[in-house]
């Protein structure tokens, strides 16, 4: 997780997944097992998460699947996930700009597919979209 407007870091972890990694998960993220092995499980970092999106739209390149992740993830360790799971709290980047660009479909993010990666990634694109209509960020205003 970072913040759009000033691209700080707020959150940056690896999760244990309580469950093998798929070779598919792999080939597309390039995590395995090893990786997470120590990692804190969902559970764990579910507070945070809470805390660091709390009063925030929350900003994804695909918005639909990484809302269904996180409460399904919260749902799977019998937590809640509050505001997590309202859609309303979240704004879809890849639907925006494929509009913004008159795509007509989804458009890949690139980048390694690593979180901080994907955030930074989607933040350029938050970015080019905003200076697109002479818009700039800075904490705290628009």
């Amino acid at each position: 997780m970072i913040d759009a407007a000033t691209g700080r870091k707020l959150m940056d972890t690896l999760v244990q997944p309580e469950a093998p990694i798929s070779q598919g998960a792999y080939w597309v993220h390039r995590i395995c097992d090893g990786d997470v092995a120590q990692a804190r499980t969902f559970d764990r970092i579910l507070p945070r998460l809470r805390k660091v999106t709390r009063d925030r739209v929350i900003c994804a390149y695909n918005e639909e699947f990484d809302r269904s992740v996180v409460a399904g993830d919260a749902e799977r360790v019998g937590k809640r996930a509050l505001h997590l799971a309202d859609r309303d709290n979240w704004f879809c980047l890849m639907d925006s700009y494929a509009t913004w660009l008159g795509a007509g479909r989804w458009l890949r993010l690139g980048g390694a597919h690593r979180a901080l990666g994907d955030c930074q990634a989607a933040r350029d694109v938050l970015l080019k979209m905003a200076k697109g209509r002479g818009f700039t960020f800075s904490e705290g205003g628009s």
